[in-house]
């Protein structure tokens, strides 16, 4: 029997997600310092504090959604960044989460789930589920500390990824805020191994983004 407390306190983050979900979907990226303070919260063990999840015996129970796309290698070849949670749409200088746009879906452990790769970059430094979203709850989300992980700050504070966007001027600059938006998708990954049928998917006029469309209400 799953105390009531615990139920109140799931609903009340599970709302929290919601709201900041549509901020994000109306172009506010700084609402991924609250999911990623929202994910921390229902999933993040340690020796002094035990997650939301854990405390309701959901955690290692539910089967976790995998939507990144596949890495591939090809031997001989320079490689190149692999950003495994987003994709770029033709016409936009920035990068959308896949949501229910993902080519494929594996379900898998939450161990998998946490420690798979979604960022490399050309040198082979990479980036996990766990490694985004504790840099931006834990170093920006809920309090300053920019001393970020080596990684994350190679990767993503230094633009390292090489993913540029072309200008009408026939230049190009970096994509940026990648991180957030593969905080998005983590989002929606995790409320899709919760919440049965959860869906939401990307609406476009043309090459324009005009919002979300989410199939299935919590």
């Amino acid at each position: 029997m799953i105390n009531k407390e615990l139920e109140e306190q799931f609903d009340i983050q599970i709302q929290l997600i919601q709201l900041s979900i549509k901020d994000f979907d109306k172009g506010d990226f700084l609402a991924a310092m609250n999911l990623a303070i929202r994910i921390r919260f229902l999933i993040h063990d340690t020796n002094r504090s035990v997650s939301l999840l854990t405390q309701m015996g959901y955690k290692e129970k539910l089967s976790y959604y995998d939507t990144s796309v596949e890495c591939i290698e090809n031997k001989g070849f320079m490689p190149g960044p692999y950003v495994g949670l987003m994709e770029f749409v033709i016409g936009n200088d920035k990068a959308f989460a896949l949501l229910d746009h993902a080519p494929d879906c594996k379900i898998v452990s939450f161990n998998e789930w946490r420690n798979g790769k979604v960022f490399i970059d050309t040198d082979g430094a990479s980036l996990t589920r766990k490694d985004v979203v504790f840099n931006i709850a834990n170093k920006i989300g809920a309090h300053v500390d920019l001393n970020f992980d080596a990684g994350y700050e190679k990767i993503i504070r230094n633009h390292l990824l090489g993913i540029a966007a072309g200008d009408r001027k026939g230049g190009y600059r970096p994509i940026q805020k990648l991180e957030y938006m593969a905080i998005r998708q983590i989002t929606h990954e995790l409320l899709k191994s919760i919440f049965e049928n959860y869906k939401c998917c990307y609406k476009f006029e043309g090459s324009r983004f005009i919002g979300c469309v989410l199939t299935f209400n919590i």
